[in-house]
């Protein structure tokens, strides 16, 4: 028996200890469980490992930076940081937020046989998602920080203290996502193909091919404040510049650190009552799962 057939043994026998009515014990250790055995599946037999995970962010990032700096030449006024780093650190955290969110999509109904077969609480399919992704953003994050450091493009400041909350807010944001999107697929299955559009008109609109302070220039200008305030109201967008303030630009580089700020804690405390509601909703359609199922 191989290591992923032990790791569905395990799952099997302590999902059938468990019940839906709460989350205890037991849905903790189901929820580590299907996430090492995520972890396990996807580097098995791989030469390259983990690399695998930091090579397609890396080469997309490399096709965006020859495209729209060289071809379509998008106006980059921050000389002390290379244009390809400012992609490369905002793909990483869009990757994790979307990865998380279309495998959490699709994480119930991919489960199917546990849900029918034993009285499993189907929040730990969407959560292992999430841990999983996480601990791939995780060591995406070792490895950008020491290209910052080698590179000697890194910004020391108290903003990198920062930077676990904006990583927690993203994981909650989208796990809030996640369970309402999981829920909705059991009982409608064009819920997954209609993100995979939705991500793609998302990713123009959240600033990772330019910068947060030429989407402020342009909307101002063009359609006056209301529209920099909707811009804002984006939670990647406010995500993507965080990430970027902790760790390769200094004090108002793209926008005041005070409106930022503002953004950041209105976006977590949005991303926190989200998940109650997603929560709420996730249970409520979870009745009937294995009947839909």
């Amino acid at each position: 028996m191989d290591t992923a057939q032990k790791d569905n043994t395990r799952i099997s026998e302590s999902a059938a200890g468990t019940s839906a009515a709460a989350f205890s014990r037991i849905d903790i250790e189901l929820t580590w469980g299907l996430a090492l055995r995520d972890i396990r599946v996807r580097y098995r037999r791989s030469i390259g490992g983990f690399l695998w995970s930091f090579a397609r962010p890396i080469f997309l990032t490399i096709v965006l930076w020859a495209v729209f700096s060289h071809i379509l030449r998008i106006p980059f006024n921050h000389p002390d940081v290379p244009y390809w780093l400012f992609m490369l650190t905002s793909i990483l955290g869009w990757n994790f937020v979307t990865g998380t969110l279309i495998e959490g999509t699709y994480s119930v109904c991919g489960n199917s046989n546990l849900v029918r077969k034993v009285p499993v609480n189907a929040a730990v399919f969407p959560i292992s998602v999430l841990l999983s992704n996480a601990f791939h953003f995780a060591l995406a994050l070792i490895v950008l920080f020491l290209v910052l450091i080698i590179g000697g493009w890194f910004t020391a400041s108290w903003w990198l203290i920062l930077l676990p909350f904006v990583i927690i807010t993203q994981g909650l944001f989208v796990l809030a996502l996640a369970m309402f999107t999981s829920s909705m697929q059991v009982y409608y299955r064009d819920i997954g193909n209609g993100l995979d559009i939705i991500t793609m008109a998302w990713f123009y609109i959240t600033p990772i091919l330019y910068p947060l302070d030429l989407a402020h220039a342009e909307l101002a200008a063009r359609f006056g404040p209301w529209a920099w305030c909707a811009y804002l109201s984006n939670p990647t967008a406010v995500f993507a510049a965080a990430t970027r303030r902790c760790l390769i630009f200094g004090p108002n580089a793209e926008i005041h650190d005070a409106t930022l700020l503002m953004a950041f804690s209105a976006t977590t405390l949005a991303s926190i009552v989200l998940l109650m509601i997603g929560w709420k909703v996730f249970h409520k359609l979870s009745e009937r799962f294995a009947d839909e199922l």
